[in-house]
């Protein structure tokens, strides 16, 4: 499992905001709106230390633009039924430092007609779940 310190974290961010510039990206910041075609995106972290996603845009007049969108990492969990509570009250005792949030939800099988109980656990950061 390769862990990267803070400072290679952050010399990464740093080289990753280099490349929209060297290939005629403009970088959108926070609140501003543009409207385009996706090209292709990519895992990335921010100085912040959370997760995004690096998306890549052209717009119809041919220029291009990047965006950044932050997101929770998170997965669901099925736990056994009447026991969502339980898996609930232990998982935020025991890794309450590592948790972000945790939420209980109704997901229902359309095709069989079940509605199943489900927990989303959310996470800072990715690497948290690697």
């Amino acid at each position: 499992m390769k862990h990267e310190t803070r400072k290679g974290i952050y010399r990464s961010s740093k080289k990753r905001k280099l490349v929209p510039s060297k290939f005629s990206f403009d970088v959108l910041t926070e609140g501003d709106k543009a409207l385009g075609w996706l090209l292709t995106f990519a895992n990335s972290s921010s100085e912040e230390q959370h997760s995004c996603v690096d998306l890549y845009f052209v717009r119809q007049d041919g220029t291009m633009f990047q965006a950044e969108h932050k997101f929770r990492p998170y997965f669901y969990v099925a736990a056994k039924d009447k026991m969502e509570m339980n898996v609930d009250a232990y998982l935020r005792g025991r890794y309450q430092c590592q948790i972000a949030d945790i939420q209980l939800v109704e997901e229902e099988d359309l095709d069989l007609d079940l509605v199943s109980h489900y927990i989303i656990i959310s996470f800072g950061h990715s690497r948290i779940i690697l």
